[in-house]
């Protein structure tokens, strides 16, 4: 005698769907902008985006020194950082400077901006990473990471024609990336500050 069916379990019912859970809060905003040095300069926004970047970094924290004077060696770090170079191991290739050991915190940025043809250094085969750097310098390394040169004279007359960094600082300053230090002039010899290099990086890069 075939074997009735069985009798259809009946659907179970329905289980309610769980409470959403709530959106996790948004993280904190980054350390790295939070500088309380910088509000009332006119490079505060440039500061920010370079730190929100990872291209520069305080001082100490919450101080960032606008005002103060931009090392060879800290330039070397925020330009590699800026372009993406490639790193190099400073315990690899020959010491391309005598004053650049290996534990040098700049180490690797140096000899990063060397292999790439943007720093060449002092004839007495020196860096000199502690030594501030000029404003006709950083032209000339923006320029070089830019591959930038310009024909153009007489647009700060407080740069000779024979100035060795007059094709950068003109190039920069046709792109509108320098606008000089006052009306027609650069103050070449004078030193970066660590304010106008952020403003000069982020107007390099997104203009």
């Amino acid at each position: 005698e075939p074997t009735p069916d069985a009798e259809p379990t009946p659907d179970a019912e329905p289980t309610p769907d769980a409470e959403p859970a709530p959106d996790p809060a948004p993280d904190p905003a980054p350390d790295v902008v939070a500088f309380e040095d910088i509000d009332d300069s006119v490079h505060a926004e440039a500061i920010v985006w370079a730190a929100s970047a990872g291209i520069v970094r305080g001082m100490e924290p919450g101080r960032f020194a606008p005002d103060e004077p931009l090392s060879r060696g800290q330039l070397a770090t925020v330009l590699a950082a800026t372009f993406e170079l490639p790193p190099v191991d400073p315990d690899q290739p020959p010491a391309l400077y005598a004053d650049v050991r290996p534990d040098n915190v700049h180490a690797e940025a140096i000899l990063a901006l060397a292999a790439a043809g943007v720093v060449q250094g002092f004839a007495d085969d020196t860096y000199r990473p502690a030594d501030p750097v000029s404003r006709q310098q950083i032209a000339s390394l923006i320029a070089r990471a830019l591959g930038l040169a310009s024909d153009v004279r007489g647009t700060f007359e407080d740069v000779a024609d024979d100035n060795v960094h007059r094709p950068a600082i003109e190039a920069l300053a046709e792109l509108g990336i320098t606008t000089g230090c006052a009306p027609k002039r650069f103050c070449p010899e004078q030193p970066v500050l660590r304010g106008q290099a952020a403003s000069l990086l982020m107007r390099a890069v997104l203009d």
